[in-house]
């Protein structure tokens, strides 16, 4: 809950006049829903909460389907916005050819294999930490694959859709938001962490193996 909080109000202090924040809690113990229902005392601010974890792909789509905007930033709790990200994300979504934005794109070395961070300019495919779209060509591409109950490689499998329909992706703001430790990932043992990356890398590669990518 105490990520939320920060996530939420640094959020809310730079959030466009006629923007929203929607939250989506999974199944949390009652104290920790408590909290989190707190954190929503802004007039901006929803949070609903669930009975039940129904993955990260699923989740997303549940706040897709709750969120009105015409632009969409994805954020995970783990993010704190320092500055305006809106106004970069908003000017890199402009131009038609984009599709996705963030401040932390990945360029492919290695195919699906392996990847560099790119903090500025054109990348393949931006981290999903800090995910901005435009809704429709989101919507286009089926939102978010439900398969992918785990987060790895979901960000990667949504912005390659989008590469798919000719739309590029693009790193910018990477100067406004600052990253903190990743819960989901470091609760794991290393071999959960496996089993998991490894099962979204297989439905990642069946689906989009034939794309050119890297050396």
């Amino acid at each position: 809950p105490e990520e939320l909080e920060r996530c939420i109000a640094a959020a809310l202090r730079g959030l466009p006049r006629d923007g929203e924040v929607r939250g989506l809690d999974q199944g949390s113990s009652d104290a920790a829903a408590h909290r989190v229902k707190e954190a929503a005392s802004d007039a901006r601010v929803r949070v609903i909460l669930a009975d039940r974890h129904f993955g990260e792909g699923a989740g997303r789509n549940a706040l897709l389907r709750v969120a009105r905007g015409r632009l969409l930033l994805q954020l995970d709790p783990s993010v704190e916005l320092t500055g305006d990200l809106f106004s970069a994300l908003a000017q890199a979504l402009g131009p038609a050819q984009i599709g996705v934005a963030g401040p932390w794109g990945l360029r492919a070395v290695d195919h699906l294999k392996q990847w560099d961070e790119v903090t500025a300019g054109a990348c393949d495919v931006v981290q999903g930490y800090c995910f901005a779209t435009r809704r429709e060509p989101l919507l286009a591409v089926g939102g978010f694959d439900e398969r992918f109950r785990f987060y790895r490689n979901l960000d990667i499998a949504v912005s390659l859709a989008l590469r798919a329909r000719g739309l590029g992706s693009v790193a910018v703001g990477a100067d406004v938001a600052v990253r903190h430790a990743h819960r989901a990932w470091e609760r794991l043992a290393d071999d959960e962490r496996e089993k998991r990356s490894r099962r979204n890398y297989d439905r990642l590669v069946r689906r989009f193996g034939s794309l050119g990518l890297g050396a």
